[in-house]
Formats: C-alpha cells, structure tokens, sequence
C-alpha cells in the first residue's frame, strides 16, 4: 500500500496493481504528511495493527486503523 496526501484536505490509500484503495476526509486544511506505524504484515511487529497517521494545516493529527 501507498499512503499519499493532498492539497484537497484528503489522505488517499492507493495499491499499485488495483488503483485507489481508501480516500479518507476529516481535516479542514490541507494535509501535509502521512506516516504508517511500524506494524502490519512484513515488520517486526507483524501482528499488531497497522495505523496511518495524517497530520494537516489545520493543527491536527488523525490516526486511523488498517489491516
């Protein structure tokens, strides 16, 4: 999975071979980093859950859970 951000307050999830997976909304400003957690499928930590973290021009940072 790709994590990228948007000017249009958006954090997107995409996957190569399919396209776009998640568009996830909430911020009121522009988004201007992601961040996956050291988790998931293929890290050390293989069997705790995956979060994507967003941080945004309006002063928030938002974390939400994967797979």
């Amino acid at each position: 999975m790709i994590a990228s951000c948007s000017d249009d307050f958006t954090a997107k999830v995409w996957l190569p071979e399919r396209g776009l997976l998640y568009d996830l909304s909430g911020h009121s400003k522009e988004v201007y980093t992601v961040k996956w957690s050291p988790s998931g499928s293929g890290s050390k930590n293989m069997f705790k859950k995956l979060y994507l973290c967003t941080a945004s021009f309006d002063g928030t940072a938002r974390v939400g859970g994967g797979g």
